[in-house]
């Protein structure tokens, strides 16, 4: 299916997703206890509710912004230029979708060959790509933007890939600082961590549904 279309919408609706995925990765109880006071966070405790609403509704919360109006418009572009300046061509993919851990799922920008993908950011603001120019492995990455870590340890975790590629591409520079392109290897000990997390957000969340439910 096509990202960004009715039924990829559809497709993700009450599911725990990789560019949000961050959002479980805060600090826990220690109380094992299938509630929301497992997540210390409360990032964490309104990510879960919204997937319940989700699953309720069958609506998604609208996000709208600048920024990802320009990410959305320029990522054609910067596809086009990675395949150039790596002579590697990109498959599209809609979804990927694991129930082992329950409702979760990732929408990678693409697949690069027999084990590799692409996740693409195109910053509304220069100094973010000045950022990423700055992530050479994923250890750097995770200490430059997080979220973008665990997205792409999300993907590589569903997809059973080796390594990801992490790229952005600001058309305002010029040369070789137009796109940054890292290679990013997986973390057996944090894709543990977050199949763990991921799970445990599953199971409060399908608890959630049978409690009201009543």
């Amino acid at each position: 299916m096509k990202q960004k279309s009715n039924e990829w919408y559809q497709a993700r609706l009450g599911r725990f997703t990789a560019s949000q995925c961050a959002d479980l990765m805060g600090k826990v109880a220690r109380t094992d206890s299938i509630n929301l006071s497992f997540f210390q966070s409360q990032t964490a405790r309104n990510y879960i509710l919204e997937k319940v609403a989700e699953t309720l509704t069958g609506n998604r919360e609208e996000l709208f912004s600048k920024a990802m109006d320009w990410g959305t418009q320029l990522e054609p572009d910067a596809l086009e230029y990675f395949e150039l300046s790596k002579d590697l061509k990109v498959e599209k993919i809609g979804i990927i979708k694991s129930d082992t851990n329950g409702s979760i799922s990732c929408s990678p920008d693409g697949l690069v060959s027999e084990d590799k993908g692409i996740e693409i950011k195109c910053p509304f603001n220069s100094r973010n790509h000045i950022l990423h120019m700055m992530v050479g492995d994923a250890e750097s990455l995770k200490k430059i933007n997080a979220r973008y870590y665990w997205q792409i340890q999300m993907c590589l975790m569903l997809s059973k890939r080796k390594s990801w590629y992490f790229v952005s591409y600001d058309p305002r520079f010029e040369g070789k600082f137009r796109m940054h392109i890292a290679e990013i290897e997986r973390n057996k000990e944090d894709i543990e961590l977050l199949s763990v997390r991921l799970e445990k957000a599953c199971e409060i969340k399908q608890s959630i549904l049978k409690q009201i439910s009543y």
